[in-house]
């Protein structure tokens, strides 16, 4: 056991930029990345990520799980640790995954719930390849609050262990946490620690708005304003 964990390599996918590097330099600078959402009935605000490629291969995944993967991806080559080293310098089993997510594959599940409720109406929208089932097959696994956690280890050949952290507005801090725990108890090498969320959804934005946890747009400033937790009029 040690009590000492060191992070190596960060990366990042934010309405701020593609990377912590540009992220990182966005907030510096200043920046404002909210916005007033014109596909929202309701004049919700949010934060876009823009220009966003999915990595290889992840086009078939929720958003989340493509999110969480080019985050990897990036700590991993910041660190030094080319994809492929993961396995062949360090012991895979010395290798452990701690990502949450919060909320799971939403887009995903509202799609597969869409086509669902008109397959076999005149106004139903075409299955792709095949059949609903090949459909559900290739995508339901990307729903559940561990999607994340699995893509990760999966496309990094990770076999110490998967941990999906849920914990609401906490999670990727808890999952940090719970990754740094690993390494203190002696129970992995290596840890690929973080969380990914894809909440741009109506159904997000109703619940939030239930609660009263909504930013309003400043008064004078605009949506792009709306997050200021130190404002006498947050």
């Amino acid at each position: 056991m040690s009590p000492e964990a060191f992070i190596t390599g960060l990366g990042m996918v934010t309405p701020a930029g593609l990377t912590a590097a540009t992220t990182w330099a966005g907030l510096v600078a200043g920046g404002r990345f909210l916005e007033e959402l014109a596909s929202s009935p309701h004049r919700r605000i949010g934060g876009r990520v823009r220009s966003f490629v999915p990595p290889p291969d992840s086009e078939h995944l929720d958003r989340v799980c493509q999110f969480a993967l080019a985050a990897a991806g990036e700590a991993v080559d910041s660190a030094g640790l080319a994809e492929g080293t993961l396995s062949q310098d360090y012991d895979p089993h010395r290798v452990a995954v701690s990502v949450g997510t919060s909320k799971g594959g939403l887009l995903t599940f509202s799609e597969l719930a869409a086509d669902l409720l008109d397959a076999g109406s005149p106004r139903g929208r075409p299955t792709p390849a095949g059949s609903m089932a090949g459909r559900l097959r290739d995508r339901l696994a990307s729903i559940p609050p561990d999607a994340a956690a699995r893509c990760v280890a999966e496309r990094f050949g990770v076999r110490g262990g998967m941990h999906a952290t849920v914990a609401a507005c906490s999670t990727g801090t808890l999952a940090v946490i719970h990754g740094y725990h690993l390494v203190r108890d002696g129970r992995a090498d290596i840890v690929l620690a973080g969380s990914a969320d894809a909440s741009l959804h109506p159904l997000w934005f109703a619940a939030f708005d239930q609660m009263g946890v909504l930013a309003p747009a400043h008064p004078q400033r605009g949506a792009a304003w709306a997050c200021r937790p130190f404002d006498r009029s947050r």
